[in-house]
């Protein structure tokens, strides 16, 4: 799917969809939402950084930090996005994390 912005996106599902897709595919960025069916945000981040370490993450929640199971440390991202987030929160961390 074409963004107005320019960018290109492919969307899953769920986690255990999602991984085929990164692993046959060319990603530049990787935006994964913590509370997805079956395996959560925190365990695809880790995945897809086990396969691919320079791809940047940035992981979605509605929880507070503190509140992630197990702790932020165990996800593997490179940024952290706390619902709601506005579209210029959204469009700064994607492009930190794209530079």
């Amino acid at each position: 799917m074409a963004l107005r912005s320019g960018y290109r996106a492919e969307t899953a599902g769920s986690a255990e969809e999602g991984l085929p897709i990164f692993m046959n595919g060319t990603f530049d960025l990787v935006l994964v939402d913590f509370g997805m069916p079956g395996m959560d945000g925190c365990e695809f981040a880790r995945r897809i950084k086990a396969s691919s370490p320079n791809i940047p993450v940035c992981l979605t929640t509605g929880l507070e930090k503190d509140d992630i199971p197990g702790g932020l440390s165990r996800c593997s991202v490179d940024a952290l996005l706390l619902k709601p987030f506005t579209f210029g929160e959204f469009r700064r961390t994607i492009c930190k994390l794209l530079t």
